[in-house]
């Protein structure tokens, strides 16, 4: 028997998948507690002890093992543009597509309180962009001499105006600041060109930041590469496109709610003008305002308005009780009920976000409509994973929160997709396995993903 080990490290928990590659099927899942403050490695231990339970077999045994990572928080990254609408939209597109998560952003200018600011952010790699290809060059070497000159001690990626590369790495290198070079993110007006850089903060991540977080032995134990956990969940809708070949998929967390989607970037109508930065292809969105628990308080800060069954007040209490109690576990109805609003909420506006709108305008002669970023009205397949959504008796009403409503025309927004349920939680495991056996992976969701 081919086998093949999925490892998920996570902020919380080691979780484990194992499967037959030759079936192929889910032979046994477990999960231990992330150990960062000791080894990392003893909650993978105490996950696959686990494991064994289940299913007999010594890592020796196992053929294939990949593995992804969020434990240590992840891929931090700052990223700096030019114009906020152009390179610095252009620049978080590029690190939310590579998995990362982005604790500050700038553009035009930087300033000495900024460089302060940043002296005080953790921060594993720091995406320099601006300027198209013979386009600006002032902003980007004037920011280059800033943070060259700083107490920065991340790594540096440089990914703008191609035409001043060989200024910027001399400036790097006179600060003595480790700085990578790819593509510009956005070689013309509004083009965008991320793939190359995509891949770049992926291999600083897994050559570089691994190491710095106190990883290593994973590197040493698995001998393989090892990408962050968002970008194994894009890379698995990605990899599986025949089974959904137009695709979201939402993952509502304690934190965040994540959208990931795949899908061609479609006008509205023939008569409809593109504004602002084209999509990718792949897109990630990550709303750190909306989730179940450390979050709660900014979603009822966002929707302040109770549900029906609640008073004003108690929504409010509701909130702040699971913000200060990350872990509560709903089990009476009335909380309940609390969840299933606080994750349609997060999903009505996760979605919203992510996706595209529209507004009227005009031309010279005649009324015309606009539209900026996506239309999704033609979406497929939407995919429901993370615990409320896994665990909710009826996931399809969570869902529902989704589509576009009768008064949300200008929201381009899905329609009517067919909806589907990651109830084992295998979307990142499904992404590494699907690396190196696409059609494998293929039939797995086929047999566990489930329509709801």
């Amino acid at each position: 028997m081919r086998s093949f080990l999925a490892v998920d490290f996570g902020s919380t928990y080691t979780k484990l998948n194992l499967f037959d590659l030759d079936k192929p099927c889910l032979l046994a899942q477990s999960k231990g507690k992330t150990t960062i403050e000791s080894s990392i490695l003893f909650g993978f231990q105490e996950a696959f002890q686990c494991l064994q339970q289940y299913y007999p077999i010594s890592l020796n045994e196992i053929s294939e093992i990949k593995v992804c990572s969020s434990a240590a928080g992840g891929l931090e990254m700052v990223v700096i543009g030019l114009v906020p609408e152009l390179t610095l939209d252009a620049a978080k597109k590029a690190a939310l597509g590579a998995g990362a998560r982005i604790v500050q952003s700038f553009s035009f200018f930087l300033k000495e309180e900024d460089i302060k600011h940043l002296e005080n952010t953790n921060c594993d790699i720091l995406l320099l962009t601006g300027g198209s290809n013979g386009g600006n060059e002032e902003v980007v070497l004037h920011n280059a001499m800033k943070l060259a000159s700083s107490n920065l001690s991340c790594f540096f990626l440089y990914s703008g105006n191609e035409k001043v590369q060989e200024n910027i790495r001399k400036i790097f290198e006179k600060g003595k600041k480790t700085c990578f070079f790819s593509k510009n993110i956005m070689p013309d007006i509004n083009q965008l060109s991320v793939e190359d850089c995509r891949e770049k903060i992926r291999e600083i991540f897994f050559k570089n930041i691994i190491q710095a977080k106190g990883l290593e032995e994973l590197k040493k134990t698995f001998s393989c590469d090892i990408i962050p956990t968002p970008a194994a969940v894009l890379q698995f809708l990605e990899n599986v496109q025949d089974c959904f070949p137009s695709s979201m998929l939402v993952d509502i967390g304690g934190a965040t709610t994540d959208v990931h989607s795949v899908c061609e970037n479609m006008l509205y109508e023939k008569k409809c003008f593109l504004e602002g930065l084209e999509e990718p292809f792949s897109k990630r969105t990550v709303e750190g305002d909306l989730g179940m628990r450390y979050s709660a308080l900014s979603v009822w800060e966002n929707f302040s308005k109770s549900p029906d069954f609640l008073e004003e007040t108690e929504w409010k209490q509701s909130c702040l009780f699971r913000k200060a109690h990350p872990h509560f576990v709903a089990k009476e109805k009335k909380e309940k009920q609390i969840d299933s609003y606080l994750a349609k909420l997060c999903v009505q506006t996760a979605i919203t976000r992510h996706c595209g709108s529209l507004r009227e305008g005009y031309t010279v002669s005649e009324k015309v409509l606009f539209q900026r970023g996506k239309d999704f009205r033609k979406l497929q397949y939407l995919i429901a994973t993370g615990g409320i959504l896994v665990h909710h008796e009826n996931p399809r009403e969570i869902l529902q929160a989704a589509l576009q409503q009768e008064n949300e025309k200008r929201l381009l927004k899905p329609q009517q997709p067919v909806f589907l349920l990651d109830s084992h939680y295998l979307a990142a495991s499904l992404g590494l396995l699907s690396e190196m056996h696409p059609e494998i992976a293929k039939e797995l969701v086929k047999k566990y993903f489930h329509q709801c």
